[in-house]
């Protein structure tokens, strides 16, 4: 393994990290604009990005599979610092942006996760109230572990 070659996958692996962090953010937006063409979009975006990514994290492990490392980020580290000494920083520098790139497109992939989950169950709430009438019943419990009734429940008013 050379250094060029090395570098040229980190770079790779930074660009598409930019890219998916730009993605979950035009995600997040249309989550909140609710612009459902946008949100299939970013979906087809982060879909294509992280096939990608697993290409490059493929071609990582590929790299530490017949040395005694690990397939850890620690352990990249340590193979740049072992294997190219007095020509490792730029490399680490940059293998520390990607470390934090990833890092902030896991939160904000969780953020938009949850929002998704909400939104979901807020329309099982309509679908539900359409149905029966009322929103399904979420059994509460006491401290004691005896049931204290539902969570919430409401019907719809007629005329």
């Amino acid at each position: 393994m050379d250094i060029t070659a090395l570098e040229l996958l980190f770079r790779d692996m930074y660009e598409s990290l930019s890219e998916l962090s730009l993605v979950l953010d035009n995600e997040y937006t249309a989550l909140s604009e609710q612009n459902v063409e946008n949100l299939q979009q970013a979906a087809i975006d982060k879909d294509r990005l992280s096939n990608n990514l697993d290409e490059l994290e493929k071609n990582r492990y590929h790299i530490l599979e017949n040395t005694n490392f690990n397939l850890d980020r620690i352990s990249m580290k340590l193979f740049v610092q072992q294997n190219f000494p007095g020509q490792d920083h730029a490399l680490l520098k940059l293998w520390d942006m990607i470390a934090e790139l990833a890092k902030t497109c896991e939160k904000q992939n969780s953020i938009n996760g949850i929002i998704i989950e909400n939104k979901r169950q807020q329309t099982n709430d309509a679908i539900s109230i359409l149905q029966t009438g009322q929103l399904e019943q979420t059994e509460l419990y006491d401290a004691e572990g005896a049931s204290v009734g539902p969570a919430y429940s409401s019907t719809v008013v007629r005329a």
